[in-house]
């Protein structure tokens, strides 16, 4: 009986094991995706919203932000004048947004 409970307790864990590597990959994936919206040189505009930032792509105009690097979990925007970067961190973002002005 003893060794019953022992697979048991080992097939339990072995089957958490598995799931929260599965789990933890496909976010993972899932945040990439997210910051592939956003590319090197791009202009964007940040919103400040509750809880973090919202992050707007629009055309180039000379007065808004660029992207400066776009890593797994971050963003780094420059200004226009390139005296100041700020890093975001990929939970701080809540949505990018895409304006097609013509």
């Amino acid at each position: 009986m003893n060794r019953d409970v022992f697979k048991i307790a080992i097939s339990a864990l072995l089957i958490v094991c598995i799931t929260g590597a599965v789990v933890n990959s496909t976010a993972r994936r899932a945040d990439h995706r997210f910051l592939d919206l956003l590319n090197f040189e791009q202009t964007v505009v940040l919103k400040d919203v509750p809880g973090g930032f919202e992050v707007i792509i629009t055309k180039e105009l000379p007065t808004l932000q660029r992207v400066v690097a776009v890593g797994d979990d971050y963003l780094t925007v420059e200004d226009p004048n390139g005296f100041a970067a700020v890093t975001i961190p990929v939970y701080q973002i809540r949505c990018i947004r895409k304006y097609n002005l013509r």
